[in-house]
């Protein structure tokens, strides 16, 4: 657990640099996620996951407990990226808006200490948090299972014609969720990950709200803004 403006955060959310805005803004509250190894999708929904260990000796089942749940905090994580300023150093800047990223400490852009230039979501550290989430529902779902007014909720944005148009993350489509599956299949790295083979998997449906977010992480601990 980990304190950032006032939210004890239990766990973090890692978020796609074209997703941010979406999250910040309200209109992305939910997203799917791949189940951990060893659930299996066949039959009922499973909540028990069972270890090497224990099926080999005991065949007791290990209860997998999700990171966090309802009514718990956590920070968004982003990609950030190293930037030059007009006196040639570098520093830490967000992928998603080009803000530099102010430390919570000092109110000074953070340098940057990575050799490559820029850092997936997943490898942002809690200081360089600006948006708390709080968890409202975490759940297995099929993947096919899907609607339209779910992908709604996970940031397809409805743009006006001639043509109508749903779009995210800068794919377009002719129904929310044609939409929703053509970015899946941006993100999948192999092709059992792709959309059209993933219809029968289970994946994790987290709900959130945005409780608090700015545009620095120095702005935050000051004044938390939703």
């Amino acid at each position: 657990m980990i304190e950032i403006a006032g939210f004890k955060c239990v766990g973090r959310l890692p978020m796609k640099a074209e997703l941010v805005p979406l999250v910040t803004s309200g209109k992305k509250t939910q997203t799917r996620r791949f189940c951990p190894k060893g659930i299996d999708p066949g039959g009922e929904v499973p909540t028990l996951v069972r270890s090497s260990f224990q099926q080999a000796t005991l065949n007791l089942p290990w209860i997998w407990t999700p990171p966090f749940g309802p009514g718990d905090y956590i920070y968004m994580q982003e990609p950030i990226e190293s930037a030059k300023t007009t006196i040639g150093r570098f520093i830490a800047r967000y992928v998603s808006d080009s803000q530099p990223v102010w430390s919570v400490v000092d109110n000074l852009p953070i340098p940057w200490r990575w050799k490559p230039d820029k850092l997936p979501a997943m490898n942002m550290g809690s200081r360089f948090a600006r948006t708390i989430l709080q968890i409202k529902a975490v759940r297995f779902e099929v993947l096919g299972n899907m609607t339209g007014a779910d992908a709604i909720v996970e940031g397809v944005c409805r743009h006006p014609g001639p043509p109508q148009e749903y779009r995210i993350g800068g794919i377009s489509a002719q129904s929310p969720l044609d939409a929703f599956a053509a970015y899946w299949n941006t993100l999948a790295n192999t092709e059992a990950e792709r959309w059209e083979a993933m219809q029968d998997q289970l994946v994790r449906v987290i709900e959130f709200k945005v409780v608090a977010t700015a545009a620095t992480p120095w702005d935050l601990a000051k004044g938390a803004t939703v």
